[in-house]
């Protein structure tokens, strides 16, 4: 029997390629002579470029290229731009948001998605325009940040400022050392990094306006549009600037700006916001997407299209310069023949760190079920933790159940742990009760054909 492992990471414990490791370690203890396909996969969070640099990087011109940005709390953290032609010959550059402002980047003590911001990932996309990129293809999930993309706007703005007075007093590009990277060895890559300016927004050496976009959701309660008019026309000339870049939005959820289900209610809690401040939030990101849609006359509507929540709001902000939206798990799904895959096996394993109602709205384990649903392949969901969360049309299951949970297709849902005691073993060895969960579905299913 042929068994594809496809999950996502296990959020805080496990990479997708070490959950698809311990799922296939356990499942050849029972089934030794079944042939165990591993394919980690990524919705656009963290791993979105591990994932795609499986498949792409292989390509004879892909390249790597190592950018030194400004992380969630202000320190620079080395990011990454995975350049290649794609097929259609535009030139196109991965990055993955989370690189430069995902959570784990965030220290515990300053856990506040009100101070933290997005402008890295700015940085990141100046670095792959001034690369050649023509396509820029942005992974968007697991960020630390809650700001609507204002401090991304900040920092293209400041690079299109930057342009304009060559003789700033910070430089254009400097090649410090580069922390050692298994990329920088391709033939071909550079062996130093590129560092676009990042202390320049701290120190206040540019307009306040942009200090205060870039200082996180907190700075734009109150925003009104008047308090953009010295950004104004940077910020239009930005657009102009980008017109004539495809900037393809890769996210992990389809989630509005705004509401319940949006960027502030439904997902700040994980980043450190308590209810009152998710409220506050809710109010900063609505008072900034009303004031920078009216500077910039951009459509009404883009706050509430899917994806413009996904990743603290990192969707609306890309969403200004022209970005449009896919489904971040069949980006890389198409990268790695994930169809193709799915036709030659007989039963697929996804997983994720815990399945909840956010996991029918675009996650890996969404996108496999889709998936394999065409083909007809049945699925087993290996989640961490399984939420008790009844409130989705066909809600998840409470933990230890065994049946489909709204997704498509012929899709079991198990738990790796269940009892809290269980999930505090779990969350100290996860590749070892994961392993043994495997195991044991493996043995269900050699008796009985079925993980029912």
């Amino acid at each position: 029997m042929r068994v594809l492992v496809a999950p996502d990471c296990f959020t805080g414990t496990l990479t997708a390629a070490q959950a698809a490791a311990a799922v296939a370690a356990g499942w050849r203890r029972v089934a030794a002579n079944d042939e165990l396909v591993e394919v980690p996969l990524s919705d656009g969070g963290p791993g979105f470029l591990a994932a795609l640099g499986a498949s792409l990087g292989s390509a004879p011109d892909a390249r790597w290229l190592p950018v030194r940005v400004p992380g969630p709390v202000g320190s620079p953290v080395d990011a990454e731009i995975l350049l290649v032609t794609a097929q259609d010959g535009v030139p196109t550059g991965y990055l993955e948001s989370a690189g430069a402002c995902g959570s784990h980047l965030v220290p515990p003590p300053a856990r506040d998605p009100g101070a933290t911001s997005s402008r890295g990932v700015g940085v990141l996309l100046a670095a792959a325009r001034r690369a050649g990129a023509r396509r820029i293809v942005v992974g968007l999930g697991g960020s630390g940040t809650n700001d609507a993309g204002a401090g991304l706007l900040a920092a293209l703005v400041e690079d299109v400022l930057a342009d304009e007075a060559p003789a700033r007093d910070t430089p254009r590009r400097h090649a410090p050392p580069a922390r050692s990277l298994p990329v920088e060895s391709l033939p071909g890559e550079s062996s130093t990094a590129m560092s676009l300016p990042v202390e320049s927004l701290a120190a206040g050496r540019c307009l306040p306006t942009l200090a205060r976009l870039a200082a996180g959701g907190d700075s734009l309660a109150g925003i009104r549009a008047e308090d953009l008019t010295d950004a104004g026309p940077a910020l239009r000339r930005l657009r102009e600037r980008w017109a004539g870049v495809e900037i393809v939005v890769a996210s992990d959820v389809d989630v509005p700006l705004h509401g319940p289900d949006g960027a502030s209610l439904a997902f700040s809690a994980q980043k450190g916001a308590s209810p009152g401040q998710a409220e506050r939030l809710e109010g900063a990101l609505a008072d900034f997407a009303s004031a920078v849609t009216r500077v910039l006359d951009a459509p009404a509507d883009l706050a509430d299209r899917p994806g413009a929540g996904a990743a603290g709001g990192l969707g609306f902000g890309l969403f200004l310069l022209g970005g449009r939206r896919v489904p971040g798990v069949l980006t890389v799904a198409e990268a790695v023949g994930l169809r193709d895959l799915l036709r030659g096996c007989d039963l697929v394993i996804t997983g994720e760190g815990r399945f909840d109602r956010q996991s029918l709205r675009g996650k890996v384990v969404s996108g496999v079920a889709h998936l394999a649903g065409e083909t007809g392949t049945p699925v087993i969901l290996l989640a961490g933790q399984v939420a008790g969360d009844r409130t989705s049309p066909a809600g998840p299951p409470a933990p230890g159940t065994r049946r489909s949970s709204g997704l498509p297709g012929r899709v079991a849902v198990h738990a790796v742990a269940m009892t809290p005691a269980e999930v505090a073993a779990s969350l100290a060895d996860p590749a070892g009760w994961l392993t043994a969960a495997a195991a044991r579905l493996a043995a269900e299913w050699a008796a009985t054909r079925s993980p029912w």
